[in-house]
């Protein structure tokens, strides 16, 4: 389960990132949701 945004950067938080971090934990780096719960995430797949 990962998200697939843009290869762009995106304000996270206040800080800038381009890429996510490892996702084996579950969470989408980019907008801080888990697979495990609510999809707000709508690129989480």
């Amino acid at each position: 389960m990962a998200c697939s945004h843009p290869s762009k950067p995106q304000n996270v938080n206040g800080s800038y990132i381009v890429k996510p971090v490892n996702l084996s934990g579950g969470q989408c780096s980019w907008c801080g949701k888990y697979g495990h719960k609510r999809p707000t995430c709508p690129l989480l797949k």
